[in-house]
């Protein structure tokens, strides 16, 4: 079993494909043939590659270079100023599926409570885009460790 590890927002999922969010939440998985809107471990909703017309993602973004350090962060300044600041908490993203005739709103668990740096929300996007458009490259979700592979790194 491969150990999880994500990366830019994406966490390999054996023999699966590809989690967009934390797969412990809601998450979207990127399978070979479709999409798959996961709640409590469970297929929830799914949408075939080649039925998707446009696949839309808002993900909440921060201004920290490294977002685990405002995860830590902000909830210890929260219980110093426990009177002034209120707790954080994780803000979730959305991917809007369409496809004919239907318009899919899926919510999806972060894996950060300040929200994803902009190059990692800018890399889900354009990977979610280029496996949208390219159906060869879909295939490499039945090993999606090696999507994560050829990411540039921070």
């Amino acid at each position: 079993m491969t150990k999880r590890r994500h990366r830019a927002g994406m966490t390999p999922v054996d023999g699966q494909g590809l989690a967009l969010g934390d797969v412990g939440g809601t998450h979207v998985l990127l399978r070979p043939d479709r999409l798959s809107y996961m709640k409590d471990g469970r297929e929830s909703a799914s949408a075939a590659w080649h039925d998707v017309r446009s696949i839309e993602l808002d993900i909440p973004t921060t201004g920290w270079r490294v977002p685990a350090v405002g995860d830590v962060v902000m909830p210890l300044l929260s219980g110093v100023f426990v009177s002034i600041i209120d707790p954080p908490e994780v803000r979730p993203f959305y991917v809007t599926v369409r496809v004919p005739g239907v318009e899919h709103e899926w919510e999806v668990g972060s894996h950060h409570v300040v929200g994803y740096s902009r190059r990692s929300a800018d890399l889900m996007k354009r990977t979610v885009e280029y496996l949208h458009r390219t159906a060869a490259a879909r295939a490499m979700l039945r090993e999606p460790e090696h999507i994560l592979e050829r990411l540039p790194s921070s």
